[in-house]
């Protein structure tokens, strides 16, 4: 009988620790929960969707600490689409992990809606023992994460700008294998490939219209317009430092990636390019220090490179010309003033005010300031080229379309447009009394176990795995073929490819 007042106590000893316990369970040992947007579908029929949802579903494997809840995103129509997320941010409903492309890691980071990952970087480091380096991507896709000292988001994939291709225009006009590298070659392509069955006197009325080249026009054209600049030797925008009361153009500011315990993937090349950048500036009596906030940036479209691809833009546009025996020629300022033509190969004249040869006049080699058709607004037309984004995001098949680089204006190689999709932790998270969100700090880790385990090998092997199941090997960068163990399928892409990603 004593020993029932020490049983109670015990019993109640045990009770209330199991009550703590819960508490305490419930507190700090619950799984966090992840808040995401754009989680692909498990019904997905396309191909680069199914590796990113094997890619998501491996990490909710690996995990099982975290708990995802998926967000539905905000639907914006037009081009105030992008604001989806400010919106979110204001109405408390935003994402944990931020998807963004480059232009908008700075809005972004302004705006004060970035965590700083410096200290994620560095704990990789220590960990690890090398920088990180995600999906391996070069200085120049790094660069909009930068500011202040602080990475501020990481890349999740990139592409570049290249000259699309399409097989069968190709084929059909006779210039199988013929990849235009200047300015020229790409005009007179071009030109050969833009067909008008209005225009043609063998031609049937229901076939659809041809055009040589796709060109963007209003607030579409600048996407585009740079790489004209660039295949021109000009630049877009160009850092300024003041020099005795006057701007000197400077490189762009050194960075010091690897105090950041990041990794590129051109880390050589990205040094010799730093160590020209400072003999540059000591030779020229300029400072070598400086920062991306002491610099005065400034628009140079007004130089004479970004003039040359303005003239050349608008020839792609509105030149007129006539096909003649299926040769083309350009009418002249002076055929036009004396209303006739003169074909320079063949001596044939044409009156231009006559309707049957004014009907067969050509303007351009473009759909730019084409009606469309019919209250549907469809115009059947093709477009044998174009401007496309060569990345692993690309699904254009390889048996319809090839790539290549973008003419230059003079045929030698020319820089490419490179820009990437970034992850970010939003710095907006707040604490709720709710299961999951009770702590900040966690929720930021979460998420950048998130963002680590997808920019990292294990994900990067599903997605290759993935690629090449489907069959587009010819998506992936030749690197990562090597590092998967798929050497072999470098030899089924073309070389002009393999050339085309390095």
């Amino acid at each position: 009988m004593s020993d029932r007042p020490t049983l109670r106590l015990a019993r109640l000893l045990l009770a209330i620790t199991s009550v703590l316990s819960f508490f305490c369970a419930s507190a700090y040992g619950e799984p966090i929960e992840l808040r995401l947007w754009n989680i692909p579908s498990k019904t997905t029929t396309d191909p680069t969707a199914i590796a990113s949802r094997r890619v998501f579903d491996a990490f909710v494997k690996t995990h099982p600490e975290i708990h995802i809840k998926a967000l539905v995103p905000l639907k914006i129509q037009g081009p105030a689409a992008e604001g989806s997320e400010f919106l979110a941010i204001a109405g408390g409903v935003a994402p944990d992990v931020f998807w963004l492309y480059g232009r908008k890691v700075g809005d972004y980071r302004e705006q004060g809606f970035l965590q700083p990952l410096s200290s994620y970087l560095q704990e990789y480091k220590q960990k690890t023992g090398s920088p990180y380096s995600g999906i391996s991507a070069p200085d120049s896709v790094w660069r909009p994460t930068l500011d202040k000292g602080q990475i501020y988001a990481v890349p999740i994939n990139y592409y570049s700008m290249a000259l699309r291709l399409r097989r069968a225009s190709f084929d059909r006009a006779g210039l199988t294998g013929v990849v235009p590298r200047s300015w020229d070659e790409l005009y007179r392509v071009a030109r050969k490939l833009t067909i008008d069955p209005t225009k043609e006197p063998n031609s049937k009325p229901t076939d659809p219209v041809q055009y040589g080249m796709a060109m963007q026009s209003t607030i579409d054209a600048g996407w585009t317009f740079h790489q004209y600049v660039w295949s021109a030797g000009g630049e877009v925008l160009q850092p300024f430092l003041t020099q005795n009361g006057k701007l000197v153009a400077v490189p762009s500011p050194a960075l010091d990636y690897a105090a950041l315990n990041v990794g590129l993937s051109n880390q050589e090349s990205f040094k010799r390019r730093m160590e020209r950048d400072r003999a540059y500036l000591i030779k020229s009596g300029l400072p070598t220090n400086y920062g991306a906030n002491e610099v005065q940036w400034r628009l140079v479209t007004d130089k004479p490179a970004a003039m040359k691809a303005l003239y050349f833009w608008r020839r792609m546009i509105h030149q007129p010309w006539l096909r003649n025996r299926g040769r083309e020629f350009d009418l002249t300022p002076e055929m036009i003033q004396s209303r006739k033509a003169t074909d320079p190969e063949t001596g044939d004249t044409f009156n231009l005010d006559d309707p049957t040869v004014a009907r067969r006049i050509y303007w351009g080699v473009s759909n730019v300031g084409v009606k469309t058709d019919g209250p549907s607004g469809i115009q059947r037309s093709i477009e044998a080229m174009s401007i496309d984004v060569l990345g692993e995001t690309n699904s254009n098949s390889p048996a319809e379309f090839d790539f290549a680089p973008f003419p230059s204006i003079d045929g030698t190689p020319p820089p490419a447009f490179i820009a990437g999709q970034y992850v970010g932790i939003s710095s907006a998270i707040q604490r709720e009394d709710a299961p999951g969100r009770r702590d900040v700090a966690e929720i930021q880790r979460a998420a950048w176990k998130y963002i680590q385990f997808i920019t990292g090998p294990e994900a990067q092997r599903i997605m290759v795995d993935t690629y090449v199941e489907y069959g587009l090997e010819q998506m992936v960068r030749p690197a990562l073929l090597k590092q998967a163990c798929y050497a072999d399928a470098l030899e089924r892409i073309p070389a002009n490819r393999r050339a085309l990603w390095e």
